[in-house]
């Protein structure tokens, strides 16, 4: 069981805020992460709440339970240019910290996106 917590990109979250933390989920399956500078990225399958997949970030030292958990983007969410996610490419990150994937959009002036989040 993890928190996911609210990122710093307004558009981007996860369920309803509830102070600083969005609710409780449990994540079905793991693709392979992926680091970007010291916070492990990954694509994973939800167990339980409205989205079924998404990528994600979490810190990668070692952390008391739970574990914060950011998601930078899910099936469903709002694409930055409007439209939806309806799938991804796997994540890949940089020694600063920044992490790029592709994305299929729904809705969008364009059916194809590559995202970079700092």
């Amino acid at each position: 069981m993890v928190h996911l917590l609210k990122t710093a990109r307004p558009n981007y979250h996860y369920g309803e805020q509830k102070a600083n933390i969005i609710f409780r989920l449990m994540f079905a399956y793991f693709d392979a992460p992926v680091f970007a500078g010291s916070r492990l990225i990954f694509h994973a399958a939800i167990s339980g709440g409205t989205h079924g997949e998404g990528i994600f970030r979490i810190a990668s030292s070692p952390q008391p339970p739970p574990v914060p958990v950011e998601a930078l983007a899910w099936l469903g969410g709002p694409a930055p240019d409007g439209g939806s996610f309806v799938a991804f490419g796997d994540p890949a990150g940089n020694t600063a910290g920044n992490v790029a994937l592709t994305a299929d959009l729904s809705g969008s002036a364009v059916p194809r996106a590559i995202l970079v989040f700092p």
